[in-house]
């Protein structure tokens, strides 16, 4: 093929050529050229020294049979592949949600009862759950265990409540994402995050009455229990022996601190032999584990603990013996003569 005598191009021609053109387009413009870059040329030729009675188109043949025949003879595949027209991605995935909601009210309608629109009564109820779940979410990023209901997080758990109401009204500033298909992606990620973490949501909440007793516990505990009892060393001491000033060993010695509170042992240790423990004073009547030494007795066997006729028995508790029986005797220091 080539353009090298100019003969005029005919409207049948170009009408040729063109459709040829279009069974091509899926090919690059330089493989086009080369099968049909001197095709009006060669067909304005062949109608030029044609001098039949048959009319120009059907001289120059079906465009479409040309065709075929130029891209299998290249080595095409015989019909041109559709082309597929680009969309914008987020037009693709905003019908591809249009049409997830389009099946899922199907989906739902088909099941008896219409329990679409008792689904749909229960939306405002959803709406107020999920800002909910958000904000047990966002107590466990700020507190790790335990849950507050001081004011400032109530306000916090309002403020959310009013943020996902608003957003499922289509009403606020919220709301004006929603047309837009990363905002709806990112309400869908939330509800399902929402409800992936309603379970341990509700756990928390149950596990944070139960961490805030157990804080309380555990402070109570550390008051009246554990530390409350005398310790040396890190070891709770059972007994204590009191030497006045002279060396000469105290009994009834009663025990304080500064502020007037008892210094007192841990009235439910036992000792080694775990059969016998102390024993206390009484003060008007009340037990005093603060007044030293303590006697020792024996446990009842029945109960496990403190013998209650104890002193009424045969072996009542009696006062242990002093580490020695006297200590160094102590003085406070003098003053300097003058």
């Amino acid at each position: 093929m080539n353009d090298t005598v100019k003969v005029a191009v005919q409207p049948e021609v170009e009408a040729f050529v063109v459709e040829v053109e279009s069974r091509l387009a899926d090919l690059s413009a330089e493989e086009r050229d080369e099968l049909i870059g001197g095709l009006r040329a060669d067909l304005s030729e062949r109608l030029a020294e044609h001098s039949g009675p048959e009319a120009p188109a059907e001289v120059l043949g079906d465009p479409a049979a040309y065709a075929v025949e130029l891209r299998t003879a290249a080595g095409f595949a015989p019909v041109a592949a559709e082309r597929r027209e680009r969309r914008p991605v987020a037009a693709v995935v905003g019908e591809w949600l249009d049409s997830g909601k389009r099946t899922w009210v199907e989906l739902v309608d088909k099941v008896p009862g219409s329990p679409r629109e008792f689904l749909e009564s229960l939306q405002p109820a959803w709406w107020v759950l999920r800002a909910w779940v958000a904000w047990m979410l966002l107590q466990e990023m700020v507190h790790g265990y335990g849950v507050s209901y001081g004011v400032d997080w109530l306000a916090v758990l309002a403020a959310f409540v009013i943020g996902s109401v608003q957003l499922a009204r289509g009403e606020g500033r919220l709301a004006r994402l929603r047309g837009h298909v990363a905002a709806r992606l990112a309400l869908i990620g939330l509800n399902v995050l929402a409800v992936c973490l309603l379970p341990s949501a509700m756990d928390r909440a149950t596990w944070g009455e139960y961490h805030d007793a157990y804080e309380q516990a555990y402070v109570d505990g550390a008051t009246e229990e554990v530390g409350v009892g005398l310790m040396f060393n890190g070891v709770e001491l059972t007994n204590l022996f009191v030497y006045d000033a002279q060396g000469a060993p105290v009994t009834g010695a009663q025990l304080f601190d500064g502020a007037g509170r008892p210094l007192a042992i841990n009235d439910g240790l036992f000792l080694e032999d775990y059969e016998t423990l102390m024993y206390p004073w009484l003060s008007n009547g009340s037990p005093r584990f603060n007044v030293f030494p303590l006697p020792i007795g024996k446990v009842d066997p029945e109960t496990g603990e403190r013998a209650a006729d104890a002193w009424d028995g045969p072996t009542r508790p009696a006062l242990p013996d002093f580490p020695f029986p006297t200590a160094p005797t102590v003085e406070l220091p003098q003053p300097p003569a003058r």
